[in-house]
């Protein structure tokens, strides 16, 4: 089984669907079973309407080509009959008759048409939400695997069209197919071997297609991470935000030099490609062609030493028109679906994706409140990839109910990565975390993440409105506006928002109507009463006041010590003015504890913390 490596993630298992039995007729119906999951769970009534068209519109090819002989034939035996007066009836009844279906047919093609249009939107909208729950249920070892990004870059921009490109070639294949049956029937009445000769006219072209739609989709393989690229230079170009910065450091030709050098790479190699398509496929559309003018002479030659009429001439002539056009539907609609299976396979994957880390949903079922025993790790070892450094070493220590502590240390040290193994992004490969004397693998996530509130060093700023931007901190009491703002007020935003033309329903973004656009300073104040707003039993601040001046940071963060005081804080921080206030403060130092201890036994041991809380004291001094 083939493995992808994670930029920070460890070694993630690809589900091969060519594996456990899924080979060949048994892969493509699985992957067609699956595709019909999709739509049935999407839109069951409107599938099931395509088809019915489909199969209707074939089966009347057959009454539409034998009438028009009956005319003809009719026609042609009264010419010149005196009593031609008598077979009028018949030929206008003939002639309505054909009206009749060709009404019905175009009548059927225009509803076709627009229950078509309205599922590709339907599914569409439905594939939008089934891979984002899907994205939202993976591990983040795979999230952040820069292969799995190239894929599912890919996979994002191809899934919803070529999804509903395996299922309307079907309904197509379906109308190919009786339109075949119906012309053969009609053909094999003149002559049977003018079927199989048709067939066999069409068969190089057809393995031509098949060739090069297996070229055009290695090639996107190749190039799916420049095409994740391009799509990146292409959003910053079109970012307002980002021209700011643009105009000073004058990069945007630079950017769109870049993106115009990708752009032409990609349509070289297309251009190849397809080059090489119409070469190979010149000499294959000659042979139909020359095919079309002999049974043309020998139809004609049928007629003149009457060995068939000309009804019978026309019919066939149609019928072979019929035949050809339904057997170029067949080939195209099996070469449509061919070239959209093979991207719908990485679709199938993608759907297909276990967590690593199980959701043991069935455990903790009931989450616990208060932390008697806190927070410990017992000789917890990890590292990203399976053979890459060690970011943490046998790193053990413990956190005593409603204590606060402060983890400091340089760029790289370890700290955000203990973080994640708190939250249970990944596991340790070695050690055990505990939260209230219970391993955390025991519980399930989806309760270990109720007892934590987190603000990521990293965190996201929400457009939407003030109130709405702190309230997804407990998304179950969003309309709990007296707690939002009290929330607002411990983190010293409360009067910025107040000040806005709609106060809390006011949209942070200027995109919207009397929007605005928050400091930096102010969206971590935002983040931070979201922070709060949550209430959790474990609260971690990852540089919560890095965009604060220093005054307001002291007043924020005395504020969140009296706030949390019965609940654990972890505080990372690079701003010794901060970290000295915790009781508890640990210094980390190449995934190891090297120093722990209150700010004022650190500074006597005059160890890694004196050395950098005096080096960032004489950077305030000069």
């Amino acid at each position: 089984m083939r493995k992808l490596i994670g930029s920070e993630g460890g070694v993630v298992e690809k589900i091969n669907l060519e594996n456990r039995s899924h080979k060949g007729v048994n892969k493509l119906i699985f992957i067609i079973k699956s595709v019909f999951n999709l739509f049935w769970k999407a839109k069951p009534k409107l599938l099931i309407t395509i088809f019915a068209i489909e199969t209707l519109l074939g089966l009347l090819i057959y009454p539409s080509l034998y009438l028009e002989k009956l005319i003809l034939d009719k026609i042609v035996s009264n010419i010149g009959n005196q009593f031609w007066q008598a077979s009028l009836g018949i030929i206008i009844t003939l002639f309505l008759l054909k009206a009749f279906i060709e009404l019905v047919t175009l009548f059927l093609n225009r509803i076709s048409g627009l229950i078509n249009s309205r599922t590709s939107r339907e599914f569409s909208n439905h594939m939008e939400i089934v891979m984002a729950e899907k994205l939202n249920s993976l591990d983040m070892n795979l999230l952040e695997d820069s292969k799995f990004r190239d894929k599912f870059a890919k996979i994002e921009k191809e899934s919803g069209r070529r999804t509903w490109g395996i299922v309307a070639p079907l309904s197509t294949f379906i109308n190919s197919i009786f339109s075949l049956a119906s012309s053969i029937l009609l053909i094999i009445s003149v002559k049977p071997i003018l079927c199989l000769i048709i067939i066999l006219c069409s068969i190089p072209g057809f393995f031509i297609d098949i060739k090069y739609i297996r070229k055009e989709y290695q090639l996107s393989e190749q190039f799916s991470g420049k095409l994740r690229m391009s799509g990146l230079l292409y959003g910053y170009l079109y970012k307002i935000r980002s021209l700011l910065e643009f105009k000073i450091l004058n990069i945007s030709q630079f950017f769109i030099k870049k993106l115009k050098s990708i752009q032409h790479e990609l349509i070289v190699k297309d251009s190849e490609v397809e080059y090489h398509r119409i070469k190979d496929g010149f000499v294959t559309n000659i042979i139909p062609g020359l095919f079309d003018l002999l049974i043309g002479i020998y139809l004609a030659i049928q007629a003149i030493t009457v060995k068939i009429t000309i009804g019978s001439m026309e019919m066939t002539i149609r019928a072979i028109s019929t035949f050809r056009t339904s057997i170029d539907g067949l080939s195209y609609s099996t070469l449509e679906f061919y070239e959209n299976y093979l991207y719908v396979c990485d679709l199938v994957w993608f759907l297909n994706l276990k967590p690593k880390v199980p959701s043991d949903e069935n455990r903790d079922s009931v989450p616990r409140q208060g932390m008697p025993d806190g927070i410990e790790f017992k000789n917890v070892w990890f590292r990203y990839k399976e053979n890459g450094p060690w970011i943490l070493k046998n790193m053990s220590f413990k956190i005593e109910a409603k204590q606060n502590i402060a983890l400091v240390g340089e760029n790289g040290s370890g700290k955000s990565t203990m973080i994640k193994l708190l939250c249970r992004f990944y596991d340790p490969q070695k050690g055990e975390i505990l939260i209230d004397g219970q391993p955390i693998n025991s519980l399930s996530r989806k309760n270990l993440w109720k007892r934590i509130s987190v603000l990521f060093q990293d965190f996201e700023t929400y457009p939407f409105s003030a109130k709405e931007t702190i309230g997804y901190g407990d998304i179950d009491r969003l309309d709990d506006l007296e707690s939002i703002k009290k929330a607002a007020h411990l983190s010293s935003i409360d009067k910025f928002i107040e000040d806005l033309p709609k106060q809390y329903s006011n949209p942070l973004s200027a995109e919207f109507d009397k929007g605005v656009d928050p400091s930096g300073g102010q969206w971590q104040r935002l983040a931070l009463a979201r922070t709060l707003f949550r209430n959790a039993e474990i609260v971690i601040l990852d540089e919560p006041t890095s965009n604060v001046d220093p005054k307001a940071e002291e007043e924020i963060f005395e504020t969140i010590i009296k706030k949390v005081k019965n609940q654990v804080l972890i505080l990372i921080s690079h701003r010794f003015s901060t970290v000295r206030r915790a009781e508890r403060i640990l210094v980390i130092n190449r995934g190891a504890i090297v120093e722990q201890g209150t700010h004022q036994e650190l500074m006597k041991k005059n160890g890694d913390y004196a050395r950098l809380f005096k080096l960032q004291a004489k950077g305030y001094q000069s």
